[in-house]
Formats: structure tokens, C-alpha cells, sequence
């Protein structure tokens, strides 16, 4: 995701490269401090994952989280369990 971005943002094609004059990392930056306040997708997808798995540990009544327990056959507690047989 973050290829095809760079690749609008700079212009690129499939037959001709450009000249990057400004580093991704400065690009993906707040406004406040000079970037164009783009985000990473794998900074957002990173983050994403962590909130699926705060939920799935502390969300027990949420109707993904119980068809994910019952699924994967993971235990009631707070942490979930794998049961391998």
C-alpha cells in the first residue's frame, strides 16, 4: 500500500522512475511539523492489530470476539487460551 502511494505521490510509472526529492519518513510527518500528514499503512495496520488483540483480551461480549474464541476454541479467561487437541 505504502509502494502504490509513494509511487502517485512521486509520480512514478511502471516505464519511468522520477527523482525523489523528499524522503517517505519526512512525508508520512504531521503537517505542523513540514510533512504532508500521510500514514504509514504499516504503522496503521501494526496499530490496528493491537486494538484487535486489547479487545479480544478485555471485549468478551463482543459478538467478533466470541465467534473468534469459539473458533479457535480459546478458553474463557482473560487471556486467551489455544487448546491444541
Amino acid at each position: 500500500m505504502d509502494k502504490k502511494c509513494r509511487k502517485f505521490i512521486w509520480g512514478d510509472s511502471n516505464n519511468q522512475r522520477k527523482i525523489h526529492t523528499v524522503v517517505w519518513n519526512q512525508i508520512c510527518k504531521p503537517k505542523n511539523v513540514g510533512g504532508l500528514g500521510l500514514r504509514s499503512s504499516m504503522k496503521v495496520n501494526s496499530a490496528f492489530m493491537m486494538k484487535a488483540g486489547w479487545d479480544l483480551c478485555s471485549e468478551h461480549d463482543d459478538l467478533w470476539v466470541r465467534i473468534f474464541r469459539s473458533k479457535y476454541k480459546y478458553g474463557d479467561g482473560i487471556l486467551p487460551y489455544i487448546d491444541k487437541n
